[in-house]
């Protein structure tokens, strides 16, 4: 199938990959009606999920619920259970220029890296929103326990981390350099640990902006 856009409401992926989605095309999203996808790959510019359940889902490789590239993603009022690979446990995003995490719990994710989310872009207008998400007791088996963020502008608002831990670094790895400055605001961290230092938030870069307010 190809689509320029993509509205997921309401739906329940089990054991599988939700979805692996690469996309070339430059044009803006359109609004579409709701599409029942169960383990298929699309081309799309923009995809959405909505109130929508990933339950033990996972990958060999990249993203055990959902992969994309070059797309524009968001998910609203999720929950992701139990999900793993070997790169980004749930979410893994490529060159998207937004990927959006709101409302959404992640627990149990788990990956050799990253976790449960992987997002990078290459360019500095491109941006990761988390916002108003719980990510517990998810886990790096090698590098990362939650999430690694790369030349995002990555903005982090009322997220909660529990119980992650990795060997190598800790709840969020962060590589973003000039121009962009990543924002940590109100976010909490608990019972989060690594084997190195930065269990919680590691600003990588030499480089790195960061803005880090009413954080727990």
């Amino acid at each position: 199938h190809s689509a320029r856009s993509l509205s997921v409401f309401n739906s329940i992926f089990k054991f599988s990959k939700a979805l692996e989605m690469e996309s070339h095309s430059g044009s803006k999203c359109k609004s579409s009606k709701f599409l029942n996808l169960d383990h298929q790959s699309h081309s799309s510019t923009c995809i959405d999920f909505i109130d929508c359940k990933f339950l033990n889902c996972s990958s060999l490789e990249y993203g055990g619920a959902v992969e994309v590239s070059s797309c524009n993603i968001s998910f609203n009022y999720c929950i992701f259970r139990d999900c793993s690979s070997k790169f980004g446990g749930s979410i893994y995003s490529t060159h998207s220029k937004k990927m959006i995490v709101n409302q959404t719990s992640i627990v149990g994710s788990r990956a050799e890296r990253f976790g449960a989310i992987y997002s990078d872009s290459r360019r500095f207008e491109f941006s990761t929103n988390i916002s108003f998400t719980n990510i517990s007791k998810s886990i790096g088996t090698i590098y990362i326990a939650g999430i690694r963020v790369e030349t995002t502008r990555p903005n982090f608002q009322f997220v909660k981390f529990v119980s992650t831990y990795s060997k190598n670094f800790g709840a969020i790895w962060d590589w973003s350099t000039k121009p962009t400055t990543s924002i940590y605001f109100s976010c909490e961290f608990s019972n989060v640990t690594s084997d190195t230092p930065g269990a919680a938030i590691t600003l990588y870069h030499w480089l790195q902006q960061a803005h880090i307010e009413n954080c727990i």
